[in-house]
């Protein structure tokens, strides 16, 4: 691998812990407008994907048919909701990114973040972070990208960065997160818990990006 340029995050399972609040907001939603409910394994089976996604499952599953009002009060309500749960502290933070984020500028290189969540919700994580200045690019839903595992979302943001593949690494935790990096033909690292995200470590990659680690 050539020199390292940049760093791409994922948000949710990398920069936050956001299983229990997506979890609530995302049942509170469904007994809004679904009226039944969903258990926590349920929503955990469904994966890492978009809301309109999980809507578009779950109302088959219970014989509901989807309006483009129905779609855009579930997704409304579902980040209110998930406002409500981060308001609440339901949403984990780790405290070494703002460390790590001036660790890579204070290299040279550039950072970006890949998440196929609201730019709103992104921009809510990176100002709590202390992060909101450090991140050169985010591409986020509002890019109308096709979704991870696509890779389309992480070739955009190293196109955006100016770098190339060879000289990027992501971070990132789901299955379909890992498809969609590998794909753009960056290095990928797997966080496999939220906490494994140390500054040591990203200082180890980027001073020997050849190291067998990589998925």
């Amino acid at each position: 691998m050539e020199k390292v340029n940049a760093f791409i995050f994922d948000v949710d399972g990398v920069l936050v812990d956001s299983e229990y609040a997506n979890f609530t907001s995302l049942n509170r939603t469904v007994e809004k407008h679904l009226k039944t409910s969903i258990r926590f394994e349920e929503d955990q089976a469904l994966g890492p994907i978009p809301t309109f996604k999980k809507l578009d499952i779950l109302a088959k599953r219970f014989s509901v048919t989807v309006s483009e009002e129905l779609k855009e009060s579930f997704l409304r309500d579902k980040f209110l909701f998930l406002q409500e749960e981060i308001g609440q502290g339901n949403l984990k933070f780790n405290t070494e990114v703002e460390s790590i984020f001036k660790f890579i500028k204070s290299q040279g290189c550039k950072t970006g973040i890949v998440s196929n969540a609201r730019s709103e919700y992104i921009d809510q994580v990176k100002n709590i972070l202390g992060i909101m200045e450090l991140v050169d690019v985010c591409v986020s839903n509002k890019f109308k990208l096709p979704t991870k595992p696509n890779p389309s979302m992480y070739l955009r943001a190293m196109s955006e960065l100016g770098v190339s593949p060879k000289s990027t690494i992501v971070f990132e935790d789901s299955d379909i997160g890992i498809q969609a990096a590998k794909d753009s033909c960056a290095k990928v690292f797997h966080i496999s818990e939220f906490s494994n995200l140390k500054l040591s470590l990203v200082k180890s990659l980027y001073e020997n990006p050849n190291q067998s680690c990589f998925v």
